[in-house]
């Protein structure tokens, strides 16, 4: 198969445009970088300067995590489609709506099913953690990879209205709110429209 020579191919870049999220207030965002900041150096100095040790290991982690809350203004969202457009009808349920509900419910899925996983690799990692002389090491690195799981189905975006599905409002510092509906546009996981409540 031979190629046409002439002109280059143009690539085409999808830019997705999501409805914008106002974040936090200044003020709230400085004071959690500022509460990370401190964290961090807790951590490093309980720690009597040991690198691997439980309070560095947290204090690092958790210092991180507030000091990236602060900066970014909030949580920031897991996509959940990738050609994501904004609705031509406010109730409409697309195919693209329906496959971002597909990777949702599988998100659900996997989370509840490393539930049990988290106790069986603990279960194996643990007799050998403890020969090293770090067992605590091991439960930080189960329990992230675990909150990586939730915290990726809890921040997907809605696949119809893109603000988060699980979030209680529009804003980046949001509350995450166990439901089946987004309360935004009121899109099921079962592919229905819900009253908003």
């Amino acid at each position: 198969m031979s190629r046409v020579k002439g002109r280059p191919r143009k690539i085409a870049i999808i830019m997705i445009n999501y409805p914008l999220r106002p974040p936090m207030p200044f003020w709230a965002r400085y004071l959690s970088m500022a509460f990370g900041i401190l964290n961090v150096i807790g951590g490093i100095v309980s720690s009597n300067f040991q690198a691997i040790s439980f309070p560095f290991i947290v204090g690092l982690l958790v210092g991180g995590i507030w000091f990236a809350f602060g900066y970014y203004g909030g949580l920031p969202l897991v996509n959940t489609v990738y050609d994501w457009q904004p609705p031509n009808i406010p109730n409409e349920i697309t195919d693209c709506h329906r496959q971002g509900l597909l990777v949702l419910r599988r998100r659900k899925r996997i989370m509840w099913a490393s539930v049990p996983c988290y106790f069986v690799v603990g279960a194996i990692l643990m007799p050998w953690l403890e020969k090293l002389g770090h067992p605590d090491v091991g439960f930080i690195l189960i329990a992230t990879v675990m909150a990586i799981i939730f915290f990726r189905y809890y921040l997907s975006r809605c696949p119809r209205c893109g603000y988060g599905f699980f979030a209680g409002s529009t804003n980046r510092a949001a509350l995450i709110h166990r439901r089946n509906y987004c309360a935004y546009c009121g899109l099921s996981l079962d592919g229905q429209n819900r009253s908003k409540k």
